[in-house]
């Protein structure tokens, strides 16, 4: 259990490092996919005052898309209006277990992986996008950032 657990710490380190190489000191890096891949990444971390931040206010993502959200070891993601994802099995099991709603996942590794639900391509018209606030939850603060779907 612990193997795994410093496996994903190292995979969370070596991407993050990559990321934020490309970043100017103190800057909050935008990475809406990270280059050369399909996937949108959000790096939640905690600010001077304590509080949590995003690299980006509004992820802007479309059906099908990987979203990783990586951060402190443990933290929590609430969706109240919409959950526009679709889980993996192991986040499924562990809402299950944890009897957490649909809207609600938190992790202890610092790592949530998701997939943007494919029946967005239906629902949502050209050139229209679905507005979706999210809460990130760090030690009991929250941060209320958005989720932008596109049709594409």
């Amino acid at each position: 259990m612990n193997y795994l657990k410093l496996v994903k710490l190292a995979f969370v380190v070596v991407l993050c490092v990559g990321v934020l190489s490309a970043c100017q000191q103190r800057c909050i890096c935008e990475t809406n996919p990270i280059p050369g891949t399909d996937t949108a990444m959000v790096i939640i971390s905690i600010g001077e005052d304590g509080k949590p931040q995003v690299n980006v206010e509004v992820l802007d993502v479309y059906p099908g898309q990987r979203v990783v959200f990586v951060g402190p070891e443990a933290f929590t993601l609430v969706y109240r209006e919409e959950f526009p994802y679709v889980r993996s099995e192991a986040e499924k099991k562990s809402a299950a277990s944890d009897n957490k709603s649909e809207a609600e996942v938190s992790t202890d590794d610092g790592v949530i992986n998701f997939t943007v639900l494919e029946e967005y391509r239906d629902t949502i018209e050209d050139g229209e996008t679905l507005l979706i606030k999210y809460d990130v939850i760090v030690a009991g603060v929250p941060l209320d950032p958005y989720v932008r779907i596109h049709p594409k």
